[in-house]
């Protein structure tokens, strides 16, 4: 009796292992191919449980990401800087630059304040600009243009603007940076320096600390697009989460790095003259390395005023 019921239960057992064995095989040929209702049955290579060190924990946050947000140092986040480094084109340039170019246009809008028909007032308003040559204009907004950027520059001495974004090719060992029209000025397309392995590794480690609270969003909202495909999933959410950290973190790391690991520059900006560089992290803007500025001296920028 005593043997036929440890028959019994080692065939229940058996049967367990059997099954779990089968839903794992299904979950990691669903997460290889989420907009699959089927999933597969190969098993890819991905179905390992993660190291203990990579990637790291979801919940994971460092003392920096928890940190309560300063104001902010890099001056693209400020609407004013935006305004003055993508300033409009056209009459609307001279509209906010040129005192001369206001003082014409309400001369003119006088003149036709009177005429009740639209057609005609348009006309005369047409007449009223025929024979104005608005290069003096144009000469105008762009010195005071100019000087307003100098101004800006020089009231936030202590903030930073952004060189460029940056990548790195480790088979020849160069940290290259690419300029970007938030700047305020026109560089070369790109400028490099050499930086051994070591040290960027411990430029993305820190990026990495930082960027997990954004990269675990992507991973979810993959996750939640999957569940929302799925009629009738049978298998748990931390399960196909797992699954797809394993999958896809280095990927998003490394488009997220792209995206917000970026070159700033400090100095005395009224006087064109960077005095520190650094990369930094773009959301949170931390330092994660100070550069020597020297090289992007050297590229010869071209200021915009």
């Amino acid at each position: 009796m005593h043997t036929r019921e440890h028959v019994f239960v080692c065939i229940l057992l058996l049967i367990a292992v059997t099954a779990s064995c089968t839903k794992s095989v299904e979950v990691a040929g669903a997460v290889d191919n989420p907009s699959s209702a089927e999933p597969t049955a190969k098993r890819p290579t991905t179905d390992r449980q993660p190291n203990t060190q990579w990637p790291p924990p979801a919940t994971q946050q460092t003392a920096q990401a928890l940190a309560p947000r300063l104001p902010s140092k890099i001056l693209t986040k400020d609407p004013e800087y935006r305004a003055l480094i993508k300033p409009p084109t056209g009459d609307e340039f001279l509209k906010a630059y040129s005192t001369e170019y206001n003082a014409k246009m309400a001369e003119v809008e006088g003149s036709v304040a009177h005429i009740s028909d639209t057609a005609l007032r348009e006309k005369a308003r047409i007449d009223g600009w025929k024979n104005v040559d608005k290069a003096d204009f144009e000469k105008q907004a762009v010195e005071a243009h100019a000087t307003k950027l100098r101004e800006y520059m020089a009231t936030h001495r202590d903030g930073w603007i952004e060189i460029g974004h940056c990548e790195y090719d480790p088979s020849t060992e160069t940290f290259r940076v690419f300029s970007i029209p938030a700047s305020p000025f026109q560089a070369t397309d790109k400028f490099e320096m050499h930086m051994d392995i070591a040290t960027i590794d411990v430029v993305y480690t820190k990026f990495r600390s930082l960027a997990e609270p954004r990269i675990s969003a992507r991973i979810d909202q993959d996750v939640t697009e999957y569940f929302v495909q799925e009629d009738s999933p049978v298998y748990s959410r931390e399960q196909v989460t797992q699954f797809l950290r394993v999958q896809r973190y280095k990927t998003y790391e490394s488009r997220i790095r792209a995206e917000q690991m970026v070159v700033i520059g400090r100095g005395d900006l009224s006087d064109k003259n960077i005095e520190h560089m650094a990369i930094v992290d773009y959301p949170s803007e931390t330092v994660l390395l100070e550069l020597d500025p020297t090289t992007f001296i050297a590229s010869k920028p071209s200021w915009l005023y």
